[in-house]
């Protein structure tokens, strides 16, 4: 699993995008969730976009398996923060 940060060029908001086996014409990146109001500051938010209906357990097993990769990249008592996510991406 690899991630790489794109930040856009008019407004500067970061993403970073996700490049996994997640499955065909699956894209996943995370936003900081204090930049789409979804969520506090430094909370990931990981956005999954799927050129198909997938149930809710798809999304919920892309977001574990993320989450579980950022935590043994950067291990940490606590749940991962954008922060983190941030320092893994390239």
């Amino acid at each position: 699993m690899k991630f790489f940060k794109w930040q856009h060029p008019k407004t500067g908001q970061i993403r970073i995008y996700v490049n996994g086996d997640f499955g065909d014409g699956i894209k996943v990146y995370v936003v900081d969730g204090g930049t789409t109001g979804h969520y506090s500051a430094g909370f990931p938010e990981v956005v999954v976009r799927a050129e198909q209906m997938i149930g809710q357990s798809e999304v919920d097993r892309i977001t574990d398996e993320i989450d579980e990769h950022v935590k043994k990249a950067v291990p940490s008592d606590l749940n991962p923060t954008y922060g983190d996510y941030l320092s893994i991406a390239k």
